[in-house]
């Protein structure tokens, strides 16, 4: 038998990425599946399983995976089988989750804020953005003061408090690590209108063409089906690596222009 090489697409962008999930996808790759990593991929091997196209890997899914994570992997690959011609799969579950119908109560109100943060080596923050439903944009930036930064986000967010915070995976935690970093006081419920939308994506959806749910790669889904028109690709700054050299740049230059294209 052949054994394929793990081509879990990494953190670029690039064409050589594109190419690994094109093989990937011929050979049926198992790592190229969500909850699918090394130690996985050897479980599978030494079972003689060597991709998805093998006729025992449902089975061995269905013995091995818990049933949440079991969902989300045979979903990606069924949004991504040739039985499959939506670009997107929705499951009817996401729609009686809480969480997410509290999103569309505020959405209705108009009341939703998604926002997202940037940060330097040593994880040091300085920038946080807030984009409005309405289409409305707003930062705080504050690159010599963190805790002043701090007690700026706070702020702004208590100006709004009856609004949904929509973030994507980690935002939450850097903001939750500053007021713990500061020992600032914040009510109780500071947080319950917080939410995450990854495990709504992770957990209900699935794209055509992409096998993992980070941002970058949704967008791209997005872009192609025509509902958007700008996304990292074609910005200055593609990502967070990015943003950190830009942001050093930055401080060396006092080049104004530098900090635009980072806050957009």
């Amino acid at each position: 038998p052949i054994y394929p090489i793990e081509y879990r697409p990494t953190f670029s962008d690039s064409d050589f990425s594109s190419e690994k999930i094109k093989i990937g996808e011929k050979y049926g790759e198992i790592s190229l599946l969500p909850h699918c990593g090394n130690s996985f991929r050897k479980k599978c091997m030494k079972e003689h399983i060597y991709s998805t196209k093998d006729k025992r890997f449902n089975t061995f899914l269905q013995d091995n995976v818990s049933d949440k994570k079991r969902k989300v992997i045979q979903r990606v690959c069924y949004a991504n089988s040739n039985k499959n011609d939506k670009w997107c799969i929705i499951s009817q579950d996401l729609f009686t989750n809480p969480l997410f119908q509290k999103v569309e109560e505020k959405i209705k109100e108009e009341k939703v804020i998604y926002f997202d943060s940037e940060y330097i080596s040593g994880d040091r923050q300085y920038l946080y953005g807030f984009f409005h439903q309405k289409g409305t944009f707003d930062y705080i930036w504050n690159d010599n003061d963190e805790k002043q930064l701090t007690v700026s986000i706070l702020d702004y967010i208590k100006k709004y408090p009856d609004f949904v915070f929509i973030y994507y995976n980690a935002d939450k935690k850097k903001l939750e690590d500053l007021i713990q970093k500061y020992n600032m006081s914040i009510p109780s419920d500071f947080f319950n209108l917080f939410i995450d939308m990854y495990p709504f994506l992770r957990e209900y959806c699935a794209f055509k063409n992409i096998y993992n749910f980070s941002m970058k790669s949704i967008e791209k889904v997005f872009a192609d089906q025509g509902f958007i028109t700008e996304t990292y690709t074609t910005r200055n700054c593609k990502n967070g690596l990015d943003s950190i050299f830009m942001f050093e740049e930055y401080k060396r230059l006092k080049d104004e222009n530098i900090k635009k294209d980072i806050i957009e």
